[in-house]
């Protein structure tokens, strides 16, 4: 468990550029190590992190500690007693998921959304390096882009960056009007298994 925990938080501490590069060694499709060591052991398979899905799946691995920063806390804040309730009401697991865990972390989840969103539309270096090869362009990359040519588009990049702005302001005001639709229980404690008392023999 501990193993497990420490390791998805290892991202955080890797800057996104640097962790790019390194998954562009290992999975370029033509010289990729990966690639070489599945050749050398006879397997027919390649991995293209130089496409959408590796730039997508590079940005999942980097921003996934971020929601799970969120969301950990509130399910070890969680009184477990509520989900004992349900059990003992004949639940099963999926239902009290369903009906108790999931309502009382959907603002974590939510929230931690929104930040990796929002960070995440900012980010240059993982769609410089893996997407660029590919031909795929996002908005940090094609403002960059504007910026870089000569004479350099200035006028047209802050265009392109208000896109961020608003995108930014949607996501926010969608978050406050799914959250104001739903009524939350607010977890202030956990609650512990009370300890047995010998009280020796009358």
């Amino acid at each position: 468990k501990r193993l497990i925990e420490s390791a998805g938080m290892m991202p955080l501490f890797v800057p996104p550029l640097v962790g790019a590069v390194a998954w562009s060694i290992l999975g370029s499709p033509t010289t990729g190590l990966i690639n070489t060591l599945f050749k050398q052991m006879g397997f027919d398979f390649r991995i293209n992190l130089y496409s959408m899905g590796g730039v997508i799946a590079v940005f999942g691995m980097y921003y996934a500690p971020y929601v799970y920063m969120f969301v950990v806390s509130t399910l070890k804040n969680m009184d477990p007693s509520l989900e004992e309730a349900a059990e003992v009401s004949g639940a099963g697991p999926l239902r009290t998921m369903l009906t108790i865990t999931f309502p009382l972390v959907a603002p974590a989840i939510l929230s931690s959304m929104l930040l990796t969103f929002i960070v995440m539309l900012g980010i240059y270096g993982i769609p410089a390096v893996l997407g660029t090869p590919a031909k795929i362009s996002v908005l940090t990359t094609y403002i960059f882009a504007l910026t870089s040519w000569s004479p350099p588009l200035f006028n047209t990049a802050a265009a392109v960056a208000i896109l961020l702005i608003l995108v930014t302001a949607v996501c926010v005001w969608l978050q406050q009007r799914v959250l104001s639709r739903r009524s939350f229980v607010t977890v202030t404690g956990k609650s512990f298994k009370p300890r047995e008392l010998n009280l020796g023999r009358w």
